[in-house]
């Protein structure tokens, strides 16, 4: 159970913490997680990052990656 929130769970349904708190545990622990990741991925240099907005959306974005692979003959 060392994922985020099963701890702080396994607390509130123990009574050994009350819901409130534990919620606010989750919250603050999948904020820094998420923070870690996004650190993470930029250090990486060829992950290239796809604005959702100037994309069009899903259907924006799906394009956008498909020329992109396409055009590095990833795929056919």
């Amino acid at each position: 159970m060392p994922s985020i929130g099963y701890r702080q769970l396994a607390l509130a349904l123990q009574s050994r913490m009350t819901v409130e708190e534990a919620l606010r545990l989750m919250i603050r622990d999948t904020t820094r997680y998420a923070k870690r990741q996004v650190t993470w991925f930029q250090r990486e240099p060829e992950i290239r990052w796809l604005d959702m907005d100037e994309a069009g959306g899903v259907e924006g974005a799906a394009e956008a990656v498909h020329k992109v692979i396409t055009g590095e003959g990833l795929i056919e």
